[in-house]
Formats: structure tokens, C-alpha cells, sequence
């Protein structure tokens, strides 16, 4: 069973490497690693890390799903596993994985915990919440990193939806299960998440805006009318904070009707309360 890792990067050079040690340390061993550079920063293929170790080069700024893409592509083992540059796998990450897929499994999904200043904190697992009524509101736990996948699988999809950062990942794994691929969560399969300072897309509140705005498009039929007000509030929040005042005034509007019908009790979706503290306008949404 051949496994190939592949490791989109864009300007986190010394987090790559970083990476790429934990592919290469792995119990059962990648069948090849490739990393696909989106960036503007060059890799020095001649670091002692990087010696079997595939590079290949792609448009600069391509964004995640595209490098993803390209490295799934030209990847010669049956299955593939992600790895964004800045996180990192246990090292029995792999041989966890392989032990489902040899059981039939298409697609593994694993849990994420995070890495901040050397301490593990417990963070999202996907266990018991991988449903397409959770993704199409929130995210259980889908990241790049935590998914190994048959490349065939990868392909009948079309892989990640290069249109939809940051929202890809959930739109990914809503094509899986609305596809019927056989999927698995490890829910003691770790990953880590690095928590840093350097830019992520997720901190730029304009590219969320669009990305919600175009996951709401796409998926726009599979919600009731309850999950669409919520992730609307979500587009005008980042709108809001993208710096448009008009959007305050939609979210608080849309909050309003969402919260009368959780009071009413129509078309109520889980538990899905987006205000615990009254004394914040615009908190983190779950």
C-alpha cells in the first residue's frame, strides 16, 4: 500500500521543514512526500531534509486548494494524505490510517488538536459530529491535515474547491458524504494544529466574507432556512470587519429574526445559539 504526502507551502520555509520531518518520521513511511510551492520564497532542495523530498514548483499566490490539487495530481501512491506547512503529524499518524484502509475505508479523517508555544491543547475531533447537517453550519474538524484519501476518491470529486477559501475543507468533506465514500474517523489519530503569529487566510476577514458567501451559494440547497441565516451572520460579521458599517446592520437583523425562530421553535437546527455573551455585538461564532 503506497501512501504519497502531500505539502502545500507558502512562505512558512522554517515550519516546512518542521513538517516535512514529521512525514518522514512517521511508523509506516510515506511512499513519497511532495511539496508544492504556491509561494514567494524558494526552497533550498539542497537542505539535507529536502533530499527525497519531490518540489514542485506552481503559480505564485495559487492559494491552498490549488497546491493541493497539483500535488494530488501528480502523486504516484494510491492514497494521499495532506499536510499543511505549519502542522504536524503524530508519528503513528500513518500507520493508524493504513490499518482502516486496508479494512475498505476511501477516507480517513482524524482529530486536531492544537500546538501553541510548545503546549498540546485539546481542539476539535470530528468524532460523532461529521454529518452533513453539522458541516453546512460549522466545522467539526476538517482541516487539510487531517485527511488521507483514496486518490481515485480524491479525483471523482475534483478535489478541493479552489474557489472557496477559507471554507474549503467543509466543502470537501460535504462532497464526501454526499457522495457515499466509505468514510472513517480516528478519533485518537492525532494531529497537531500550530497556532502562530505569521498570516493565515483565516485572519483575513474579507476572504472570509467571500468564502462564506460562496459556500453559502453552492450548498444553498441542502439548508433550511435556519442554517442560511446563521451562516449569513456570518458573511456580514466578516463583512463588518472587512471594514463595511452597512453590514452591522444586516447582521443585527438577521440575528434578530434567528433568534425569534429558535424561540419559536421553527425550523431550529441542533443547538446553534450564536450569542453566550451579551455584553460582545460580534464574538466568535461557533
Amino acid at each position: 500500500m503506497n501512501i504519497s504526502c502531500v505539502i502545500p507551502t507558502h512562505n512558512r520555509n522554517a515550519f516546512l521543514l518542521e513538517a516535512i520531518r514529521s512525514a518522514m518520521a512517521q511508523t509506516f513511511p510515506a511512499f513519497e512526500i511532495i511539496v508544492v510551492n504556491n509561494g514567494e520564497q524558494t526552497i533550498d532542495a539542497a537542505d539535507k531534509t529536502l533530499s527525497n523530498v519531490k518540489i514542485v514548483e506552481t503559480v505564485r499566490d495559487a492559494g491552498v486548494s490549488q497546491a493541493r490539487n497539483i500535488g494530488a495530481t501528480v502523486a504516484k501512491g494510491q492514497y494521499i494524505a495532506f499536510l499543511d506547512d505549519d502542522d504536524l503529524w503524530h508519528s503513528e499518524y500513518l500507520e493508524k490510517a493504513v490499518i482502516e484502509l486496508k479494512n475498505g475505508a476511501e477516507c480517513i479523517i482524524s482529530r486536531v488538536d492544537k500546538l501553541l508555544e510548545g503546549n498540546v491543547i485539546p481542539y476539535k475531533n470530528p468524532d460523532g459530529n461529521l454529518t452533513i447537517e453539522y458541516l453546512l453550519t460549522r466545522n467539526p474538524g476538517i482541516t487539510g491535515s487531517n485527511i488521507v484519501i483514496d486518490k481515485r476518491t480524491f479525483l471523482s470529486i475534483g478535489g478541493f474547491d479552489t474557489d472557496l477559501p477559507p471554507s474549503e475543507d467543509k466543502a470537501f468533506m460535504l462532497e464526501i458524504l454526499t457522495s457515499n465514500i466509505k468514510t472513517v474517523i480516528l478519533p485518537e489519530n492525532q494531529v497537531l494544529h500550530r497556532i502562530h503569529k505569521t498570516d493565515r487566510l483565516t485572519d483575513n476577514p474579507d476572504k472570509r466574507y467571500r468564502g462564506t458567501s460562496l459556500f453559502v451559494k453552492k450548498y444553498r440547497s441542502l439548508m433550511n432556512r435556519q442554517m442560511l441565516r446563521y451562516n449569513m451572520m456570518k458573511a456580514y460579521k466578516y463583512k463588518f470587519l472587512a471594514g463595511c458599517r452597512f453590514a452591522l446592520i444586516q447582521f443585527m437583523i438577521l440575528k434578530t429574526i434567528y433568534r425569534l425562530s429558535i424561540l419559536l421553535g421553527k425550523e431550529k437546527y441542533g443547538n446553534v445559539y450564536v450569542f453566550k455573551n451579551k455584553k460582545s455585538k460580534l464574538r466568535e461564532l461557533h
